[in-house]
């Protein structure tokens, strides 16, 4: 089973020192997330899974496998974070490495029930036949949210509305950071 469309690069994020200040309600935050960056590729051929790095990671993941089982559409680019949680409840890297760095297929399953993981979607890259990257992130998230059918296993990443709280948080938790994006796009007429 071999799908048409072809790994891509996924886009990175810029570290910043600074929370920016949102008196507009032009950002959007989240958590980012401790884990290893996963882009879900499906259209007729089915459904593979590749890293950062393009290296295919699709036995890895047997959750993400019956993707009509949480995506409604014919051909898509999926983008998100697969993680796992530790033993204090915070995701967990070392955990997720777990299940990311299995060669030998046999522990495969064994895998799968011993570390639980989660596929925290952001964004999405291309749709039924269009690239959507280049479109806003307010409209790739609408996208995401019709197409999407949440789970134990996937979800979609939540936002916060205060984004120097939710660094607080962060780092009382000692976990990863966050994720500022221009969410809306005001266009001077």
């Amino acid at each position: 089973m071999r799908t048409e469309l072809k790994p891509v690069i996924p886009f990175e994020p810029e570290l910043s020192e600074k929370v920016p200040v949102d008196a507009k309600g032009l950002w959007r935050y989240e958590i980012k997330w401790d884990g290893t960056r996963i882009l879900t590729y499906h259209d007729q051929g089915g459904t593979r899974l590749f890293n950062r790095k393009q290296h295919e990671r699709t036995l890895l993941y047997p959750e993400l496998a019956l993707f009509p089982s949480y995506c409604k559409a014919d051909s898509v680019i999926l983008d998100g974070e697969m993680i796992a949680l530790g033993a204090d409840g915070k995701p967990s890297f070392h955990e997720i490495m777990r299940r990311d760095l299995i060669r030998r297929t046999d522990r495969i399953q064994s895998a799968y029930e011993a570390v639980p993981a989660t596929y925290m979607l952001f964004d999405i890259v291309y749709l039924n036949g269009e690239w959507v990257h280049l479109k806003p992130l307010q409209e790739r998230l609408e996208l995401l949210h019709q197409i999407i059918i949440p789970n134990e296993r996937i979800q979609l990443a939540p936002a916060h509305p205060d984004g120097q709280a939710l660094f607080q948080v962060m780092c009382n938790q000692r976990m990863e950071g966050i994720v500022c994006s221009i969410y809306i796009i005001l266009l001077n007429k």
